[in-house]
């Protein structure tokens, strides 16, 4: 072959060669930079969802009553932290209004979320009967309900939203030893996988309306301390065992201021009544021992949400009647951090709210569900109004 032929076929396969060097270096620069553009997507939305996180946090906390910020939390894939205003950190704001600011942080890329909440305050009064420790069930009990702002108690048509509950977890929270039926759901610790382990049956038996009959709480009761106001001296007490009923709060002297009253001691049996004025709505703190025997009456029947009774003390507290009495409780009883026990033929016409609940003999309990929006407040629903990325 002449030497100029050899000449070209070298020029040309350097050519050939150069040529697929720079279509190799234009497809490594490209693969280098779509790898680039796909880490930083993957960062971005990562950092997005890291922010997500963050303000899922903040609408938790605000659904027990928490107002405070995340601080910043770090996970495998990144950091989440926020912020939390109110109506005196940020003027456009009105009162129960939040704003969210959520953070999410990924290597180097951030993302920030912003969202107006507005909340709204639920009663502790979500339950008929409701321990935040143990309920215990003895004897042949009942639950059922009706709503006070519609009509009074018909034990021909009763409701169904005559549920009972724990805060408990384990197994125990829910102690069923004699018969029970709950004209309603059985209610247990948020986050159990399996709720009906929480309810032990001890001999006895139980018929729920609901189904499924025993479910997980999405968030636990809160039960709140709740004390007296300072104006009240809660050094006077109430016993009463006969004679003409008492009107609160006109009739409760010094012990009452407004509309509140507060008693050092509440013990009624026989036939003593304690009513409640026309058109009155009444909190009455008891600071010490409570109890409620015989055919005595508190409250309101037709309206149990003109009375809420706040029992600060730890002490166990009674509403029970023998063979011939039959005390009537109309209200909602809140003692966040003592006992009640309820037996005999006790009628109970609103709701009960304790650390630990004890129910025997033949005991009904039928739960108001106007008083869902009475009383102190346990928890908040939260309504997320408009959302927007920063």
């Amino acid at each position: 072959m002449p030497m100029n032929r050899h000449g070209v076929v070298i020029v040309v396969s350097l050519g050939v060669l150069m040529l697929l060097s720079l279509l190799g270096a234009s497809f490594l620069f490209r693969g280098i930079h779509e790898g680039g553009i796909s880490d930083h997507a993957q960062a971005w939305q990562s950092s997005f969802s890291l922010a997500e996180a963050s303000m899922d946090v903040v609408i938790d906390q605000l659904r027990t009553g928490a107002f405070g910020d995340v601080p910043p939390t770090s996970l495998s894939s990144g950091s989440y932290w926020a912020e939390l205003a109110d109506s005196t950190e940020n003027a456009s704001l009105q009162p129960l209004q939040y704003l969210i600011t959520g953070h999410g942080l990924q290597g180097a890329v951030q993302r920030d979320l912003e969202a107006l909440a507005a909340l709204t305050p639920q009663s502790v009064f979500q339950f008929a009967l409701f321990a935040d420790q143990q309920l215990v069930v003895e004897g042949t009990v009942s639950t059922d309900s009706f709503d006070s702002s519609v009509a009074p108690y018909d034990p021909l048509n009763p409701g169904q939203q005559g549920d009972i509950g724990t805060n408990m977890t384990a197994a125990g929270g829910i102690v069923v030893e004699g018969n029970i039926t709950v004209n309603g759901q059985m209610a247990v610790g948020a986050g159990v996988s399996d709720p009906t382990s929480v309810v032990v049956v001890n001999g006895g038996s139980y018929t729920v309306s609901a189904e499924p009959d025993v479910v997980a709480q999405s968030n636990n009761l809160q039960m709140p301390m709740v004390n007296p106001p300072p104006e009240l001296s809660c050094t006077i007490p109430l016993s009463l065992n006969g004679g003409p009923p008492l009107s609160l709060p006109s009739g409760g002297g010094t012990a009452c201021s407004g509309n509140a009253c507060c008693f050092s001691i509440v013990s009624l049996g026989g036939s003593g009544t304690v009513t409640i004025d026309p058109g009155v709505d009444v909190t009455v703190y008891v600071t010490g021992p409570f109890s409620q025997t015989g055919n005595s009456t508190i409250g309101v029947v037709n309206d149990p949400t003109q009375l809420v009774m706040i029992l600060t003390s730890p002490q166990q507290a009674t509403i029970e009647g023998g063979w011939t009495g039959t005390p009537v409780f109309s209200g909602g009883l809140y003692a966040p951090t003592g006992s009640i026990d309820i037996g005999g033929n006790a009628q109970i016409f609103g709701s009960v709210i304790s650390q630990n609940v004890e129910v025997s003999g033949n005991a009904e309990i039928h739960y108001d569900e106007a008083l869902s929006s009475s009383g102190p407040t346990g928890s908040y629903q939260v309504q997320v109004l408009e959302w927007r990325d920063l």
